[in-house]
């Protein structure tokens, strides 16, 4: 039997089932629609082991590490910089810099603007916007 621990409608999960046997380990899909279901599997061996969800596939938090990188974490940052390069003929510097600036107009986040030649590092705590 297994349950969900929300108090609002239940989510509708396909949970991972591992059976082990004396010929080998099978896996099987458990579909749980309801708060608290139970299933029975017909497997005609002798059940050595059960195991559910066993890479914690279900609901699992993952570790920043394993999450990809995507465009909408860093348009949802509140602090950016945005770093421009100091060596850019003046036409291009120009360019770059009314792109920042309406940019930061037009956004309600925290931004600041720096030149490539004033910073060593790329900053932590800050989404880096390099033009």
């Amino acid at each position: 039997m297994l349950q969900q621990k929300s108090t609002g409608k239940p989510y509708v999960l396909d949970i991972p089932i591992y059976i082990k046997t004396e010929k080998g380990v099978t896996k099987e899909i458990f579909k749980m629609n309801k708060n608290k279901q139970g299933h029975y599997f017909e497997i005609g061996e002798n059940i050595k082991e059960v195991v559910v969800d066993p890479f914690y596939d279900v609901f699992r938090l993952l570790d920043p590490k394993e999450v990809p990188p995507a465009l909408s974490k860093i348009w949802a940052s509140k602090k950016n910089i945005i770093i421009l390069p100091k060596k850019a003929s003046d036409d291009k510097s120009k360019i770059y810099a009314d792109f920042a600036q309406k940019w930061i107009e037009n956004d309600k986040d925290d931004f600041k603007i720096v030149f490539d030649s004033d910073i060593k590092t790329l900053p932590k705590e800050e989404t880096a916007w390099i033009i």
